[in-house]
């Protein structure tokens, strides 16, 4: 029996809660507080003010009033009360005191960050852009750019339609290297007409404050280069790697060409496609100069026709000069390793190749002359090897690979 009163009693006092949130908008602003408290002391307001949001369409803002006054007026020190109230006069076209209400809001919680994106919501519509960007900058480094946030997305929405590019606005905007490589991104995944233009200018600034990264950098110039935007696409990629000292691109148009840093996957460095009996590294134990060569292993297993390994280089109409030392360990066929260039984009306008190795032989040159006729071309420059024609055509053996370069003729 004492079991079944407490069962009754508590599902009452639910009952009653319910009824009393249920109700809760009926209650005049008036009321004395004694009333009041006498009323609501088993109200939570939280659930109160977001039952009445998810009826905001039936009751309007005026019955929303009701409660977020209220609210307020038995907690002043919440921040979440008086953003309710802002939005609330608000609605009623009161600016003033919506100002003033989401002004106490970001002072009672300075670094919370829905706080923070309703009041710059507010002032990004009322002529406050210097407010705006400093709440959505708080947003920004309070959050830290995780990948797929929606907050720091919509964030980025505010700051295009602010015209924080054109406005020059980068440094009051954007907190950090982190939110800098965020917005890049969200440009680069966007579908804007001025979308070129934005990128590359967001990534000028990007890299004038140091916050590139490799990763950044590849994503840039694989953006750039897809969009056929050449010369800004080298100009990043340069300006990037600017303190690597390999020649890059003045005494060669090859970007890493001895092979001394690790491969960014990206279309202006190294990159390797795969193939099942082909093991492609850097060797340091092997090389014609500096720290590293690139070494080929061929198992034995197949007969390949490899052009798997190799680099885009962006070059301007005129006649270049190839060379790259190979060297060469038990090659086996007739057809040898050599390389070759041609025009990127699966068309196979071959520009040139150099002679093959097979066998053994210590590092000797391959030197190749081409000419590029119109425009500024992406040319493929690849390890190659032809399919052979032989009955004994298995490909097995170990090549090498270093001091990869690029030059214009006069």
């Amino acid at each position: 029996m004492r079991i079944s009163l407490l069962f009754l009693s508590g599902a009452l006092t639910f009952l009653a809660t319910v009824v009393l949130i249920v109700d809760y908008v009926n209650v005049p602003v008036e009321s004395p507080r004694g009333l009041q408290l006498g009323r609501f002391h088993l109200v939570d307001d939280g659930l109160a003010v977001a039952d009445v949001r998810l009826r905001l369409d039936q009751i309007g803002y005026a019955g929303a009033a009701k409660v977020f006054g209220p609210a307020l007026q038995r907690d002043p020190g919440s921040a979440y009360r008086w953003s309710d109230y802002g939005e609330g006069v608000l609605a009623a076209n009161d600016v003033p005191h919506a100002a003033l209400a989401y002004d106490r809001a970001r002072q009672l919680a300075p670094h919370d960050v829905l706080i923070l994106y309703d009041a710059g919501d507010f002032y990004s519509s009322h002529g406050k852009p210097a407010a705006t960007l400093e709440a959505f900058s708080i947003i920004l480094r309070e959050t830290g750019a995780p990948k797929g946030d929606v907050l720091t997305q919509n964030v980025f929405t505010y700051y295009e339609n602010l015209q924080v590019r054109q406005k020059k606005l980068f440094d009051q905007a954007i907190p950090d290297a982190p939110n800098a490589c965020a917005y890049l991104k969200f440009l680069m995944a966007g579908n804007r007409k001025d979308s070129g233009a934005a990128v590359q200018e967001t990534w000028n600034w990007l890299t004038a404050k140091r916050f590139d990264d490799d990763t950044l950098a590849a994503d840039y110039s694989r953006y750039m280069v897809a969009n056929q935007q050449f010369e800004a696409a080298e100009g990043g990629w340069g300006v990037h790697f600017r303190d690597r000292n390999d020649g890059y691109p003045l005494q060669s148009r090859v970007f890493n060409g001895g092979f001394e840093f690790e491969f960014q996957n990206a279309p202006l460095d190294w990159r390797f496609d795969g193939y099942n009996s082909v093991r492609v590294q850097r060797d340091s134990s092997v090389r014609f100069e500096g720290k590293y060569s690139l070494r080929l292993n061929f198992d034995g297993n197949d007969n390949p026709d490899f052009h798997h390994f190799g680099q885009q280089v962006l070059l301007r109409p005129g006649r270049y000069h190839f060379t790259g030392r190979l060297r060469t360990a038990g090659i086996t066929s007739d057809e040898g390793i050599r390389f070759r260039a041609l025009v990127a984009g699966g068309t196979n306008q071959i520009r040139g190749e150099t002679p093959a190795l097979s066998g053994t032989h210590d590092w000797t040159p391959l030197t190749m002359d081409f000419e590029v006729l119109s425009g500024m071309p992406v040319i493929d420059i690849e390890v190659s090897r032809h399919r052979s024609l032989r009955l004994d055509n298995q490909l097995r053996g170990t090549a090498w690979v270093d001091a990869v370069r690029i030059s214009r003729l006069p």
